[in-house]
């Protein structure tokens, strides 16, 4: 059991105020990515967190045993910490139900709207809702007001990627490429890949001068290079589309990419290549 997502229970257990629980001692930003897992805090930081929240380690140690429920230990934290993966899981009706909880729960702090927008993801990806011009513009207010970004603010921006400028886009992917280093053996790496793939694509639909060669040595760079079989076919696609002229050998080609893919067991990946290739063609 991770300590993050435990001490902001018994915070919420004790009705203390995250600034006056940190103040002084860390900041918010680094408290959030404490309790979503996301890092690490040191030895001595811990000790003044809990010396504040007036609770000694015996204390503590009642919360950490196996039949804790990690449902609510984590509550408001469940969406940062799993994803989307965990979203798939609930209706429509759900979904915005607990939309609602966490607009109720930023009245005490602002912090619980930002998770509403990844709920708000997935009812647009089950084709419920469609993306607001005055979510996006709140979205890109938070990204442009947040100095320091991490894992969370990347998937922000995958999500409204299509509605982007080039240079916001490529500002992110310098911001991208930095981070890499950092995720190298998280599982948050590939999400990171996942969206300098679409920074690529979003260039090659419009027509935007793009590296490709530069795509290439990313992946090379890394050191689990046989993990990424996914984006060195990505990598692939994206020169058909941008070395042929004729549409229909274009589509003729990428539809043997597609054939490959279906034989070697990669159906989700042929399926998105379908997906982008239809978007690719809405572009020309």
């Amino acid at each position: 059991m991770e300590l993050g997502p435990i001490i902001e229970h018994i915070r919420q257990q004790k009705n203390l105020k995250i600034n006056d629980l940190i103040e002084g001692i860390i900041s918010r930003t680094t408290y959030y990515r404490f309790v979503n897992n996301q890092s690490r805090i040191s030895t001595i930081t811990f000790m003044q967190i809990i010396n504040r929240m007036n609770l000694h380690l015996d204390d503590l140690l009642d919360y950490i045993t196996p039949d804790i429920d990690l449902e609510k230990v984590e509550d408001s934290f469940f969406v940062i910490t799993y994803g989307t993966s965990c979203l798939k899981a609930y209706s429509v009706e759900e979904l915005q139900n607990e939309r609602k909880r966490f607009i109720n729960m930023a009245n005490s702090d602002p912090y619980y709207l930002h998770i509403r927008w990844l709920i708000t993801f997935r009812l647009i990806e089950m084709g419920q809702e469609e993306l607001s011009e005055e979510t996006f513009i709140e979205i890109k207010a938070y990204l442009n007001n947040t100095p320091e970004w991490y894992f969370y603010e990347f998937y922000l921006v995958k999500n409204i990627i299509k509605y982007l400028d080039l240079s916001f886009l490529l500002s992110t992917y310098e911001r991208v490429k930095k981070y890499l280093k950092i995720y190298q053996f998280d599982v948050k790496f590939f999400c990171l890949f996942d969206l300098i793939a679409e920074i690529y694509f979003f260039c090659i639909c419009r027509g935007y001068p793009i590296n490709l060669e530069e795509f290439e040595v990313l992946i090379n760079e890394q050191t689990r290079t046989y993990t990424l079989l996914k984006y060195r076919i990505l990598l692939k696609f994206y020169r058909i589309l941008s070395s042929i002229d004729d549409i229909k050998t274009k589509g003729a080609t990428i539809q043997l990419q597609i054939e490959d893919c279906y034989f070697l067991g990669l159906e989700t990946l042929g399926d998105e290549m379908k997906k982008k290739f239809a978007e690719y063609c809405q572009f020309q």
